[in-house]
């Protein structure tokens, strides 16, 4: 499985929208011990906001294909950060 990626921008949200990151991050096993401080509070802060990427936060928007359909990702650019680090998307 993998991206077909015709557009990736950072735009800022206009409204707020589910972090697809989040369902990463909330369906994956991690080990809490492997997450540095930093990284516990991004999570605890995703959290805290309903795993939403609020008005007026800046975030990733991925647009492409995936799996043969037109998709849009939209993520936390820290909480996709901590997926791309610790291989989160690989599993």
């Amino acid at each position: 499985m993998s991206w077909d990626v015709e557009d990736i921008s950072y735009p800022v949200a206009k409204k707020a929208y589910r972090c697809d990151a989040c369902e990463w991050i909330n369906n994956v096993p991690i080990d809490e011990c492997d997450l540095a401080d930093d990284e516990r509070h991004a999570i605890s802060a995703a959290k805290a906001d309903r795993y939403k990427i609020l008005k007026g936060q800046k975030y990733i928007k991925v647009r492409g294909i995936w799996e043969g359909t037109w998709q849009t990702f939209r993520a936390r650019i820290d909480i996709n950060n901590i997926c791309q680090r610790h291989d989160i998307y690989e599993c």
